[in-house]
């Protein structure tokens, strides 16, 4: 189930839409996509992202890496503009080849990190010929890896800059950094309230305490509880509203809205249910 695949391959969504991606035996999400289809990756996290992205017009992928969420999100909804951003050169190279064979001219692909400062930082990607997908701003984070210097912007300036109306969706996948993007979307989550789908890492359970700051969580909960956020559990059969973050290690990935479910419990088989609970 995990042979490497090489060339272009395509999957389909529910609703029928294609969607391509290109590797060469070096990605390890194609693989999976190959090999078990659109939930092969990242599952029921993708399923929610996926129809999520339906009832939206603008979407923010941060830490795309090749682009899966991105192409996922630009087909399912053809009208929503997607804003992508992955910082390693070599994979957003792959990210613009996905983007190009699948034809999408709905999504902007930025060769940059997003964090709290608009400026060069430095950032650790993990030595290797693949696509790597642990690459982080905090030293420590991966073994063997080698500092860049990489361009960082905030997510406010970024909507400033580019005149957008409204964020309704953000991704974020980016190996404890997240606190950082957050603090530089203060506005945006002021004023939109987007939709946040976001990886939460525990340093003690990922085996680099002691390398940097093991309260990240306590940190994004803060922000986004600022913000009047309601935090959700991505489980395996349903969204789970719960009170704080904690380390599961079955479930890493939480989406978090400003609307409390009535339900504490919301099983993915109703998701039209689950979308009036939390959009």
């Amino acid at each position: 189930m995990h042979w490497p695949v090489y060339g272009t391959i395509s999957f389909h969504l529910p609703a029928g839409e294609r969607v391509k991606i290109y590797s060469k035996g070096d990605d390890f999400v194609s693989t999976q996509a190959y090999w078990k289809g659109y939930m092969g990756y990242e599952g029921p996290t993708i399923q929610l992202f996926y129809n999520i992205a339906k009832c939206t017009s603008t979407i923010i992928d941060v830490g795309s890496n090749v682009g899966y969420f991105s192409l996922i999100g630009a087909a399912a909804n053809k009208q929503a503009h997607v804003h992508s951003f992955e910082p390693v050169v070599k994979i957003h190279k792959r990210l613009l080849r996905n983007i190009s064979i699948n034809g999408f001219i709905n999504i902007k692909a930025n060769q940059c990190a997003v964090g709290n400062v608009d400026e060069i930082i430095s950032f650790f990607i993990p030595e290797g010929n693949g696509m790597v997908h642990a690459s982080s701003t905090k030293e420590g984070w991966g073994e063997k890896a080698i500092r860049v210097n990489v361009e960082s912007i905030t997510i406010d300036k970024y909507v400033k800059e580019n005149s957008l109306k409204k964020v309704d969706l953000v991704k974020m996948d980016v190996e404890f950094h997240e606190s950082e993007v957050l603090e530089g979307m203060k506005n945006v989550l002021e004023n939109d309230k987007p939709i946040i789908i976001s990886e939460v890492l525990f340093s003690e359970s990922e085996g680099v305490k002691g390398h940097f700051e093991n309260d990240i969580h306590l940190k994004i909960a803060s922000s986004l509880r600022a913000h009047g956020y309601y935090f959700y559990l991505i489980n395996a059969t349903a969204l789970i509203r719960v009170e704080q973050l904690e380390y599961n290690p079955d479930d890493r990935n939480y989406l978090f809205s400003t609307k409390r479910s009535e339900n504490i419990y919301l099983p993915y088989s109703n998701m039209n249910e689950l979308l009036r609970n939390i959009l």
